[in-house]
């Protein structure tokens, strides 16, 4: 047990650094480093408790608090991909569980050490809080393969992201599955189980964190392919590096000049038209020199228009006429693209212009 608890630890701290110290760090490898994080906290907590402590009971016969985590955790992550909304105070009810059960191993661990008098919550906690959860484990994780059996996507990089999902929502769906029927019957008829059933999850452990490094390893060479793919491409159209600088030029005075973004209505085509320029060579010239599609390219612009606004203390209203004023069709947009530009959302923007006197 210790040589697969140091092999999942080793294992989980291996996979944190490649994804922390990799380029290109998206918001799905964020969430994979948060989540690698959370495991290895798990492990290093039992790691302490099985080598450092060298407390077997509390080891064997206390689950720890981390299993109400996981399923919150991938739930977040799978809204995250499908683009559903996730609200702060969701968020927080969703993890309140495993924060008021984190207290109480604590103090179960405490107690079972003889440290303070708590010996009825030591025997409650044992006996409950691994049923408990039971209904976690199947809720969530059941609820996110829902939700991604239901998400379609053509991008070869979010196949990928949704796959790496319903597999560790299916493993951790397995630890109970297969854990929690030994674990029944080892204490209904008190049984000293051999073969430790706390092997099914760490061994699992090791399994995730093998899929998350196969992941990041995969989808580095997607990303590259994507990209050569997209050079090859445009090294075909026949337009010269020269040409292209002029187009630049020419829509960058374009936009500074007529703020043609302010229009809502805004297209790919009628931005072409107004420019003379093709529409598939306005498109090279938007992912070559902007890395940009067009709708990141012109929202990003009606953002920027919209921080001039809010700092000459020009808006005409409140934010929903400004995202109305700068071009967006919806207030919900206009504040994505607004916290994905500034870091912070309009209102908290507004009131830090707020001089204080």
């Amino acid at each position: 047990m210790e040589i697969l608890t140091s092999i999942a630890v080793f294992q989980v701290v291996i996979s944190i650094l490649l994804l922390v110290f990799h380029d290109n760090k998206n918001s799905f490898d964020r969430i994979l480093i948060y989540f690698l994080v959370l495991m290895g906290f798990h492990l290093a907590t039992k790691f302490f408790i099985l080598l450092i402590l060298q407390n077997e009971y509390v080891f064997d016969q206390l689950a720890s608090s981390f299993g109400f985590a996981y399923g919150p955790f991938l739930l977040l992550a799978t809204k995250l991909l499908t683009n559903r909304k996730i609200r702060r105070y969701e968020a927080l009810i969703h993890f309140t569980p495993f924060c008021v059960i984190s207290l109480l191993y604590l103090l179960a661990v405490v107690g079972s050490m003889g440290l303070i008098g708590s010996g009825a919550l030591v025997m409650y906690y044992k006996q409950y809080i691994a049923y408990l959860e039971l209904p976690s484990f199947i809720l969530y994780n059941g609820y996110s393969l829902y939700l991604l059996s239901s998400f379609q996507t053509s991008d070869r990089l979010m196949k990928m992201q949704k796959n790496l999902l319903q597999m560790i929502n299916i493993l951790l769906i397995l630890v109970v599955v297969l854990g929690f029927p030994l674990y029944y019957f080892s204490s209904l008829h008190d049984v000293d189980n051999q073969l430790n059933i706390r092997l099914i999850p760490y061994t699992l452990f090791v399994m995730i964190a093998f899929l998350i490094l196969q992941y990041k390893l995969r989808s580095a060479s997607v990303r590259t392919q994507t990209t050569n793919e997209t050079k090859e491409k445009y090294e075909k159209s026949g337009l010269q590096e020269t040409d292209l600088k002029l187009y630049q030029e020419k829509l960058d005075y374009y936009i500074l000049h007529q703020k043609p973004y302010l229009n809502s209505e805004l297209t790919l085509l009628d931005l072409s038209s107004q420019l003379d320029i093709p529409r598939h060579h306005l498109t090279q010239l938007l992912n070559s020199y902007y890395q940009r599609n067009f709708y990141h390219f012109i929202n990003e612009h009606r953002i920027t228009e919209a921080i001039r606004l809010l700092e000459n203390n020009q808006s005409k209203g409140n934010l929903l006429s400004l995202a109305y004023e700068v071009g967006f069709h919806s207030k919900s947009t206009f504040n994505t693209y607004f916290k994905k530009v500034t870091g912070t959302t309009p209102s908290q923007y507004r009131k830090n212009l707020i001089p204080t006197n």
